[in-house]
């Protein structure tokens, strides 16, 4: 027998506000959405919040993956 799961959907707000259409679907096992939350919450942070800002971190890093070594640089 598998594990208990927690599922979490995000909707992505971009930065002009309106909610992009693509919802984000996060499957984990629940021991580890546990973790997350007691460290949200160390943070001052729901588990919504702290979903929507690593995912932004995540974006932000792949996006400064992408650019040009010299433009990273400055």
């Amino acid at each position: 027998m598998s594990e208990p799961k927690t599922t979490d959907r995000l909707t992505p707000r971009p930065a002009g506000g309106n909610p992009a259409r693509t919802q984000i679907t996060i499957c984990w096992p629940r021991p580890l959405a546990v973790e997350f939350d007691q460290a949200a919450e160390r943070a001052g942070l729901t588990r919504s919040a702290a979903l929507h800002r690593a995912a932004e971190n995540w974006l932000r890093a792949q996006q400064r993956r992408l650019e040009p070594k010299e433009q990273r640089d400055e």
